[in-house]
């Protein structure tokens, strides 16, 4: 898996840029949490970006492991959420606990690992999730599905802000069921503006085969085009799997 997505410039263009989506994210995990009853929960997060929704988290008296494969996220994370256990390594290599819900919010399973057995490893983490998972625990995440997105490229313009700006292109396969995204960013530094490029290779499934792959796994599945009341953009679906409690 890539280990050098956001860098320092797009990590924390990320932040300023979509803050306000991950805080509405968190807060549907807080009403999550709230339904299930928990008031000292130990919470998952894989792919835990700059912290804010580990922060949430913690802010309201959970607790909160977690993983980021991206340096500079995980530098983000430690400081807005510094209660929490977050550690930089990819969410396949990252050891699970006994939990009683593990996020990957975000398209943090959209990420191309470079695998050819991408989509089997992947399998192989929900099944570890499943044996992490607490009976009538919880693994919510979303990721991209071709059912669900846009048929023509897509590319914008991320606002002005004080000392940065940046564009997002995206260009679907559908026929290998691949993204290629590229993120620009341009930063005033010492007078001037310094350049920032990445690229970022996602994988878009199916919905039946995630749903089947959960399923396997031992999840009851719903999906979904929301977590909780927090609506998804296009091109994305949001799963919740289940694991039985000892009364189902």
């Amino acid at each position: 898996m890539n280990r050098n997505i956001y860098n320092k410039d797009v990590a924390e263009l990320y932040v300023q840029s979509f803050g306000k989506q991950s805080t509405l994210a968190g807060e549907a995990v807080l009403r999550v949490i709230q339904s299930m009853g928990l008031e000292d929960a130990l919470v998952v997060d894989l792919g835990c970006g700059p912290g804010t929704i580990a922060r949430q988290i913690s802010d309201a008296g959970h607790r909160v492991i977690g993983c980021d494969i991206s340096p500079h996220m995980i530098a983000l994370a430690n400081e807005h959420a510094p209660e929490a256990d977050l550690k930089c390594t990819s969410y396949m290599e990252f050891s699970i606990p006994p939990c009683d819900i593990v996020i990957a919010i975000g398209e943090v399973f959209s990420f191309d690992s470079g695998n050819e057995d991408h989509f089997q490893l992947l399998e192989y983490t929900f099944q570890r999730i499943y044996k992490a998972l607490k009976p009538g625990g919880v693994l919510i995440f979303d990721v991209s599905t071709i059912d669900s997105m846009p048929e023509d490229p897509i590319e914008f313009y991320i606002e002005d802000h004080e000392d940065w700006c940046g564009t997002i292109q995206a260009d679907f396969d559908f026929e290998n069921k691949r993204t290629h995204r590229t993120i620009t960013t341009f930063r005033k530094v010492n007078g001037g503006y310094r350049k920032s490029s990445e690229e970022h290779h996602m994988v878009i499934y199916e919905a039946w085969q995630i749903n089947q792959a959960l399923q396997n796994a031992g999840f009851m599945v719903t999906t979904s085009r929301s977590i909780d009341q927090y609506q998804l953009v296009n091109g994305y679906t949001s799963f919740w799997a289940k694991k039985k409690s000892e009364y189902e």
